[in-house]
């Protein structure tokens, strides 16, 4: 491929999307959301569902457009324009093997957020206008179709717990198809 560079690094954005990447370690907060009380499980449980629920769906396609924070989709209609000018094509979906819930962050202060690890099958596949597999990961090595990959989601809550949108995520390495405890 000629523009090889240019088409990596749109696709290691790209990529970064299509899970919910915001391109930031640290994630963005609703305004004015709060939580009058401590989680319950049922309230916890809801967030690590929102993860089971998107992941395996295309985004790009529109499927899991409820699952994300706008600033997301924004990105992520952003991205989808730029890959088709290059003519990348996305086929596959990523499948969660496992989900764990993780520990809720700051349920005093009103910065709801909430984290789910996951061990994620990655079958969600990049293609170059030569059909060459150009898919990566977080850091731009390439990831072979059914990598499992241990990924760190944090989601927001816009209405105290009863729903929760994807905000960020962040790989943490292999994975194996057992849960981890």
């Amino acid at each position: 491929m000629r523009n090889r560079p240019a088409a990596a690094a749109l696709l290691l954005a790209a990529t970064a999307l299509a899970a919910g990447c915001n391109g930031s370690d640290d994630p963005t907060t609703p305004p004015d959301t709060t939580i009058s009380g401590p989680p319950t499980a049922e309230y916890l449980e809801t967030s690590e569902q929102t993860v089971t629920e998107a992941v395996p769906r295309n985004l790009s396609d529109g499927e899991a457009e409820d699952f994300y924070t706008e600033s997301l989709l924004k990105q992520d209609r952003e991205f989808k324009a730029q890959m088709e000018e290059q003519g990348i094509k996305q086929q596959g979906t990523n499948k969660i093997l496992w989900s764990k819930q993780l520990e809720y962050q700051n349920p005093d202060i009103g910065d709801e957020q909430t984290m789910v690890a996951a061990c994620v099958e990655r079958n969600l596949r990049f293609l170059d206008k030569d059909g060459n597999d150009i898919t990566a990961d977080q850091q731009g090595n390439s990831l072979e179709k059914g990598a499992k990959t241990l990924i760190h989601y944090t989601l927001t809550t816009p209405d105290e717990g009863k729903t929760w949108l994807i905000d960020s995520w962040t790989e943490k390495g292999e994975c194996t198809a057992e849960q981890q405890s």
